[in-house]
């Protein structure tokens, strides 16, 4: 969570990285080499898997317990990586992990 203000917080969902994920990754750290990149701790890497935008920090506790609630209804995905992105295009300051969209619909 990012605080935005002082009544507000930004959220999002997000997932551990996986143990390959975090090979690859420290492979990319010693083999790219850009100026501008400044390498996050392995600690702070995660997958978003979802962007609830900004919330009021009164709501919180409330938006936890929906969550807790609705998560377990989900199953596992499968991800595969289509490549890698950088933003912003001139200057870039981040590297994405881009995956091909997954069309599975649980129901």
């Amino acid at each position: 969570m990012k605080e935005i203000g002082s009544e507000k917080t930004r959220i999002f969902l997000a997932s551990a990285v996986p143990s390959e994920t975090y090979n690859l990754l420290h492979e990319l750290q010693s083999t790219l080499h850009y100026e501008g990149w400044k390498w996050m701790r392995t600690h702070n890497l995660h997958l978003t898997l979802f962007f609830i935008g900004e919330i009021f920090k009164n709501d919180l506790s409330q938006l936890d317990k929906v969550i807790r609630l609705i998560l377990p209804s989900f199953f596992p995905i499968e991800l595969i990586t289509q490549g890698l992105a950088w933003m912003p295009e001139k200057n870039p300051r981040m590297l994405w992990i881009k995956f091909f969209k997954n069309n599975l619909i649980h129901t």
